[in-house]
């Protein structure tokens, strides 16, 4: 979450006046005659008022001692504020008022703010905050307890500006001397400002209320001007005629009614404290005085910009008049505001209620906001009172939460994302738009709202304020204190063709006392021209998406500039009544799961593997993704091993103790648990019984995966820290949390599809026939200390929470169980410094290292390294130095070498083990049939490493003897993890190679399915070394017309074809093999018609064109009668390989028959024959 700058009010202290040498109480008390004697121009007591509590989320509590009078006296005593007070009546506002008679309402002014003018004396000096709330004081309990229902404020500026602070005030606001309890302060002045102004239509019906807490008809003096002019700094320049109020100008009516008296605590605070104290608690009645504007002589249609509060001994009794206005200004001067003015009701003691504003009777349009965004009716909480529900599925915010992190840049993570000039929306048909709020990750109090614009006039600069719209003026959800829940929808209204929307963020708009949307920090919209700079995003504070599921668009703000960047602040959706009648950048571009990796995909990756490793996922292609343990290949031990593993697995599985009854049944929302083992792992791991379950949404996707593996001695070492960064993915970070009082760390792991996992790996040790488990939860797998039994377990899912959620109910698993759960040892669940990712990159290994140490540290690695599959490891120890930070890059010269192993060292203590490694050169064939003469793979010290070139590192040499006809294979992986590679950027494969075979090359794609079917080009290879290149364009399928798409490469393979001889040895040598970016002149590119299918055909207006593609593009599906008149055309995006998209035809179809055309700029398809059915 992001921390919410609180917009505050101004407090202006200025230096220490000079003092008169008078006596103070000789002063006052002359003052305070001559006051009594001087009549008030204008003013109407206020005779009732409509009051609300309104609860607030804010809860505080500390502890404060105040040794010495004046005042009380406490030790340690207990401060409760909001929530912590115990009650949800706290703050309390006022929005209607009676004063002749007549209802009267506050205006919301977005801009307002409140100004105290200070000037220091004998007494204060500096911005002393003096406030009273709501509360109670127990004084005969140790400690003393202060219960204050209000929420804590210390600011008198942010208390006092609006209407929510009605059960709250100031004591003794004018008072410099004389008060008991020393409440007195050095404010001189209070100015209510309006900075952009208020236009009066009717000046006796608009007006300022002013409250204050004290004893009925016994309420004290002020003075009261209007301001009439500001200066650019938002300073009042000239003011009205000076109203001056005596004590006894309030009525007698208690405002408060039955509610009354109230109790409050008086509380200060000076500028070097951390927190309010209190000096005083009490009860007291309130009072209300009214001001027409036409009490002041202000003039229909003139502009006024609020008002100033001043003390009652302004301008001395003497020398007053007319002229009284001319002397507002300078506050600082003493002969007009005296420094020494004492308590009392007639000299400074004005005990004024928070509550500011301009009000106008109930109704009427008797002023309005200069400046403003106009104002929607909604209620207290800033919410429109003319809202819908739209419901948002639980999936759908988890896409979201999934698809924008928290904390991770868009820029880095999904920067297409950012490819869009404008997310404004185009109208292109009448229709009708609504909006919903989704959700938010934010505390800011933001204002959302729109403006429109002809779509051929797009604005270049950003719109005048009276132009926007808002749609949820306190764009702040129900938990955060706001009015707004996931689906509150509002209707915009009918919208015309040539209109355009933009979308407004107001940046912390919405001011929550003033219930009102002002200038806020900063104004965001969907143009980025009209934007503040953010130089990662391109000046863009939203993205946008479509989300099919509800047919409906999102759009993600970023409600600070060059903040974190995840656009996941908060989270709108909007619809048109006609889906088709509006677009809009990244129309087509789909929202979809961030589905996490499977648990039966298994933790595979490390070092000594790597063959097993390599057979494992070669099963999986050629066997149509079945894993089927080649015995030829394969060491016997480790086969026969994997079969009594396997059997001893499946006659125990549906015992008591059976592993998959530590696996949790559910978890919290409408998941599916499916159970997806990796028995594989058992041929070729230490592990004993293994058992993986995923979680399901109800689309099948996969939403979290529990991973156990049952060990005897040693713990199973492959975690997913490991395992994952050999395969491409990065950890974002790593953070500690606590089930049951027990630590774990959880790590966020950015996959190389983009998808982020939030995972968490761990053992429960067990000696013996002991019912303790021990609970071992250390960053380094290798620290885990070995046992009897060892259940090791990797948790994953795609939300943080969910994850935390597994291990906690894996843990009552054992409970259950009857074991007594310990973590003797405080793991070291987040390192200090880890490698975030490993990339191999031609010939070197990039480590990228965080480093939260605060200074530079030395470091070690310890690296294992085996040069290619026939040789043991070797060791070096390679030292540098890290700098703090996350950017450290530590670059290890690898060579074409296999594999190799990373101890990383701090201070000689392995923080962190990860693994790297190229794919393998591995064979296939029957034993029964082939006897292998010689298997070598070699290094090649000569290599060169081009940038434009995607090498195989090593060469192989092979000799074998058929002993009947049998094919024999060489193979390599695209990728360690045999997940597809996009090699759409190259043209060709290239080698050398020589020998006495008939050479079939075969390029495997993971989106064909059955392996004969796969892509191949049949060579010749002759005796001597030679140069080979194969265009992609040359290579075919016995099965597919279409031509080689390289998007979605799995392996390479080399068969050597045995059609005729028998028991004669033969070989085969390639080296440098590589994937190149031109072409062989010798072939030209071939253009294949691409065949498209149409269902259901016939069809009745509707259908799917199903089709494959080659690139990436936008594609136009044209629909024309038998005579080529165009009767519908649709823009879609196509995407590489397999696509699907619907198709729907308006209007009765007048024709028997029709064509479908998939028409691309780079590519050619087969037209289509629709016979239409009945529609």
């Amino acid at each position: 979450m992001k921390p919410i700058a609180k917009p505050k009010g101004i407090s202006l202290p200025y230096p220490k006046t000079s003092q008169a040498p008078i006596g103070i109480f000789l002063l006052c008390y002359v003052v305070s005659m001559l006051l009594q004697s001087v009549t008030a121009y204008s003013q109407t007591n206020i005779t009732a008022i409509a009051q609300s509590y309104q609860s607030t989320v804010e809860t505080r509590t500390y502890s404060g001692t105040k040794p010495s009078t004046p005042g009380l006296v406490y030790t340690n005593a207990t401060f409760n504020y909001g929530v912590a007070s115990g009650s949800s009546n706290n703050e309390l506002r006022v929005s209607s008022f009676t004063a002749a008679s007549i209802s009267h309402s506050f205006l919301p002014v977005g801009t307002q703010q409140v100004v105290f003018r200070r000037v220091n004396n004998t007494g204060v000096t500096g911005a002393r905050q003096l406030v009273f709330l709501e509360g109670t004081h127990t004084s005969n309990t140790t400690p003393q307890v202060f219960n204050i229902v209000r929420p804590y404020e210390d600011d008198m500026a942010t208390l006092f500006n609006g209407t929510l602070g009605f059960n709250a005030g100031t004591d003794n606001l004018f008072c410099n001397t004389g008060n008991g309890d020393g409440n007195i302060n050095n404010i001189e002045r209070v100015d209510v400002i309006f900075k952009n102004g208020l236009k009066v239509n009717s000046p006796t019906q608009a007006g300022f209320a002013l409250f204050e807490r004290g004893v009925n008809n016994a309420h004290d003096a002020f003075a009261i001007s209007v301001i009439l002019e500001v200066d650019g700094s938002g300073n009042p320049t000239r003011f009205s005629r000076v109203i001056r109020v005596g004590s006894g100008s309030y009525g007698t009516t208690d405002l408060y009614g039955s509610g009354s008296p109230k109790s409050f605590v008086v509380l200060r605070k000076e500028e070097a404290q951390t927190n309010l104290l209190a000096s005083a608690a009490l009860t007291q009645n309130l009072g209300g005085v009214y001001f027409r504007l036409s009490d002041f002589n202000i003039a229909v249609n003139q502009n006024i910009y609020g008002y100033v509060i001043l003390p009652p001994d302004f301008v001395p009794v003497a020398s007053r008049g007319l002229a009284d206005s001319t002397r507002i200004s300078d506050f600082t001067n003493s002969t007009n505001y005296p420094t020494n003015t004492a308590d009392g009701g007639t000299a400074g003691g004005i005990d004024l209620i928070a509550t500011t504003g301009v009000a106008k009777v109930t109704g009427s349009n008797a002023i309005e906001p200069l400046g403003e965004i106009p104002t929607i009716p909604t209620d207290e909480k800033g919410t429109p009172t003319d809202t819908t529900t739209t419901p948002v599925t639980p999936e759908a915010k988890q896409k979201i939460t999934t698809s924008l992190p928290e904390g991770e840049s868009v820029p880095s993570l999904r920067p297409s994302l950012l490819s869009c000039t404008t997310n404004d929306l185009t109208i292109t048909a009448t229709t009708v738009v609504s909006v919903a709020f989704v959700q938010q990750s934010t505390t800011k109090t933001n204002a959302l709202g729109y403006f429109t614009y002809p779509t051929s006039n797009p604005p270049t600069v950003a719109p005048d304020k009276s132009q926007i719209r808002l749609i949820f003026p306190n764009a702040t959800d129900v938990a955060n204190g706001g009015g707004l829940s996931t689906g509150t929808t509002v209707e915009l209204g009918t919208f015309n063709a040539g209109t355009s929307i933009s979308w407004v963020l107001v940046e912390n708009g919405y001011n929550t006392s003033l219930n009102a949307v002002g200038d806020g920090t900063n104004v965001f919209y969907s143009n980025p021209a009209l934007n503040p700079t953010n130089s990662a995003t391109g000046n863009k504070y939203l993205v946008q998406f479509y989300d099919s599921t509800s047919n409906s668009y999102m759009m993600a703000w970023e409600d600070a500039p060059n903040g974190d960047n995840d656009f996941n602040d908060l989270v709108f959706s909007f619809k048109s009544s006609d889906p088709n009648a509006c677009t809009t950048c990244n129309r087509w571009l789909t929202m979809n799961w961030t589905e996490a990796s499977n648990a039966g995909d298994g933790g595979l990756e490390s070092i000594s593997l790597g063959d097993a490793i390599s057979q494992y996922r070669y099963s999986f292609i050629k066997n149509d993704g079945k894993y089927v343990p080649n015995e030829d290949v394969l060491d016997a031990n480790l086969v026969s091993n994997y079969k009594n593993q396997v059997a001893q697995r499946n006659a125990s599985r549906n015992g008591a103790l059976a592993l998959i009854n530590y696996i949790p049944t559910s978890v919290t929302g409408n998941f599916t648990r499916k159970v997806s083992t990796p028995v594989h792992l058992l041929s070729f791991t230490n592990a004993i019984d293994v058992e993986g379950v995923n979680f399901l949404r109800s689309d099948n996707s996969n939403a979290a995966s529990v991973l156990v593996m049952k060990t005897r001695v040693k713990p199973y070492d492959h975690t997913k820290a490991i395992c994952d960064r050999v395969v491409g993915s990065v950890i974002k970070n790593i953070v500690a949390y606590e089930v049951d009082g027990f630590n774990f760390g959880r790590m966020m792991m950015l996959r190389k599809d983009g998808v982020y996992e939030y995972a968490t790996s761990f053992s429960i040790a067990i000696s013996g026939n002991s019912r303790v488990a021990r609970i071992q939860a250390d960053w380094r797998a290798t620290a885990a200390a070995g046992a009897d039994t060892l259940y090791n377990y990797q948790v994953w899912s795609s939300d943080g929470p969910v994850t935390n959620e597994l291990v906690g109910k894996i843990l009552n698993v054992f409970r259950q169980q009857g074991y007594q759960l310990e973590q003797p040892i405080r793991d070291n669940v987040v390192p200090s410094v880890f490698i975030n990712k490993v990339e191999r990159s031609a010939n070197l290994l990039k480590l990228y290292v965080t480093n939260n140490l605060p200074t530079s540290t030395p470091y070690n690695i310890t690296l294992y390294t085996r040069p290619n599959e026939n040789v043991d490891k070797r060791t070096q120890n390679i030292r540098g130095t890290l700098q703090p930070g996350n950017t450290n890059v530590v670059n290890v010269q690898v060579f074409d070498h296999l594999e190799q192993s990373v101890d990383f060292s701090i201070n000689r203590v392995v923080v962190d083990h990860t693994y790297a490694a190229d794919t393998r050169w591995s064979t296939d064939y029957k034993r029964e049939d082939v006897i292998m003469n010689s298997w070598t793979v070699k290094n090649n010290a000569n290599r060169n490493y081009p940038n434009n070139e995607l090498q195989l590192m090593r060469g192989f040499a092979i000799n074998f003897t058929a002993l009947r006809r049998s094919d024999v294979s060489v193979y390599k992986l695209a990728t360690v993890d045999g997940s597809p590679l996009n090699l759409n950027n190259f043209k060709a494969i290239k080698f050398k190679a020589k020998g006495n075979v008939t050479l079939q090359v075969r390029i495997t794609k993971k989106s064909v399915q059955n392996f004969i079917h796969q892509y191949t080009k049949e060579i010749t290879v002759g005796e001597d070394m030679q140069d080979y290149i194969i265009n992609f364009a040359e290579l075919t399928s016995i099965a597919y017309r279409n031509a080689f798409d390289a998007s979605d490469v799995t392996s390479v393979v080399f068969l050597i074809k045995y059609p005729e001889y028998y028991k004669k040895a033969l070989y085969l040598e390639v080296d440098d093999v590589a994937f190149v970016q031109t072409r062989s002149q010798q072939a030209p590119p071939v253009i294949v018609t691409a065949p498209v299918v149409a269902q259901p055909n016939p069809f009745n207006g509707a259908c799917v064109a199903e089709f494959n593609s080659n690139t990436e593009e936008m594609v136009t599906i044209r629909v024309t009668d038998m005579n080529g008149v165009v009767i519908h055309q649709q823009l879609a995006p196509a995407y590489r390989g397999r696509n699907a998209i619907r198709v729907q035809v308006p209007g009765k179809l007048n024709s028997s028959m029709y064509k479908l055309n998939v028409v691309s700029p780079t590519q050619q398809f087969q037209t289509v024959t629709l016979v239409a059915g009945n529609k």
